[in-house]
């Protein structure tokens, strides 16, 4: 098992508030990180996106990220961290790190796989959260 799980993101939306939830009921210790405060620099990138493919961790939304995805056979690897490291806003988020899993974007059946929680652990806990947050 994993000491804690370490979220990246800009934002804290219903997504992420159901998942502090449930990890808060299931007792697993997490820390947010805010990269608009602190953005993510080479090194930081480096070690989170390790030896996977590069494409999953960039947003395709049609700006500068999507020439970046176009060019991600032609460039090394290096200039395209350097690059995500430039832009953070370029990267798909949240990027979640439990232990040596890793999962980018939201995905609540693989996040729940990565916690190791059964479906049916989590679901009341995040139908209880997105309820609340809809009433407030």
């Amino acid at each position: 098992m994993f000491k804690q799980v370490e979220i990246y993101t800009d934002r804290v939306d219903e997504n992420i508030e159901a998942l502090k939830s449930t990890m808060d009921e299931n007792h697993i210790r997490y820390v947010i990180h805010d990269i608009k405060e602190k953005p993510l620099d080479q090194d930081k990138l480096q070690e989170l996106l390790k030896h996977f493919n590069l494409e999953h961790f960039i947003v395709n939304n049609g700006n500068g990220s999507s020439k970046l995805i176009s060019n991600l056979k032609s460039l090394p690897r290096s200039e395209i961290i350097e690059k995500l490291a430039e832009d953070n806003g370029m990267l798909r988020k949240p990027i979640i790190v439990a232990g040596r899993l890793t999962t980018v974007g939201f995905n609540w059946d693989s996040l729940m796989t990565m916690l190791y929680l059964k479906r049916g652990d989590s679901e009341e806990s995040a139908e209880n959260e997105k309820n609340k947050n809809k009433e407030n």
